[in-house]
């Protein structure tokens, strides 16, 4: 049986998506939720991390350069399949971390072995629930339709499908098996056009 394309968001869809996360509600902490809850998305959209490892990531998991960071260093424990990978960052997600940094941390924690995100109230590890709930709710909301977070991971992976070689993509998302990522070869009509235009016309 033919496997299906996995579902993903388009450009627009996740600018959307985002924008509404960073539209921190009224209240005392809506600052640092907002901060929260974006950084959650972009590291799935932007390092195509499974909700497991965006829960289970410490700050000290986070490639510091100074005060600056640099990518995520998935520890194997909390990888599937025990297979850890370091992972560079766009400078969005950079950027969200530097938020996180102001914003959510307190100074004299940063560094320490604790939880890149927490429950904002009780300081505990966020569970898959809460981030599963983070992602629906944002989705409903601003998309008007259910999304969930492997969704943005699949995004993540089908974009750098087009602009790069499988090996690669299969060693950012920690795939043991090229076969795993070969799902994301799933060329859509521009795709397909621009190989045909590619072509040496008269040759």
């Amino acid at each position: 049986m033919k496997q299906k394309p996995p579902q993903t968001l388009t450009i627009e869809e996740c600018n959307t998506l985002l924008a509404h996360l960073l539209a921190y509600p009224a209240e005392w902490d809506g600052k640092r939720r907002s901060t929260r809850d974006s950084c959650i998305a972009l590291c799935m959209l932007d390092a195509g991390l499974r909700v497991s490892e965006v829960i289970g990531i410490q700050r000290t998991d986070l490639c510091w350069l100074g005060i600056n960071i640099t990518g995520i260093d998935i520890p194997a424990d909390i990888a599937k399949r025990g297979s850890g990978r370091l992972v560079p960052i766009t400078a969005r997600l950079a950027t969200s971390f530097e938020f996180m940094r102001l914003n959510v941390w307190p100074p004299s924690s940063q560094h320490q072995d604790r939880p890149v995100f927490c429950n904002l109230e009780t300081l505990c590890r966020l569970t898959k629930q809460a981030v599963g709930r983070i992602i629906r709710n944002a989705g409903r909301v601003s998309l008007h339709r259910d999304i969930h977070p492997h969704m943005l991971r699949h995004t993540f992976a089908t974009n750098l499908m087009r602009t790069t070689n499988a090996r690669v993509v299969q060693q950012l998302l920690g795939h043991k098996n090229l076969a795993s990522t070969q799902i994301y070869c799933h060329p859509n009509t521009q795709d397909c056009k621009k190989a045909i235009d590619s072509l040496p016309a008269g040759k």
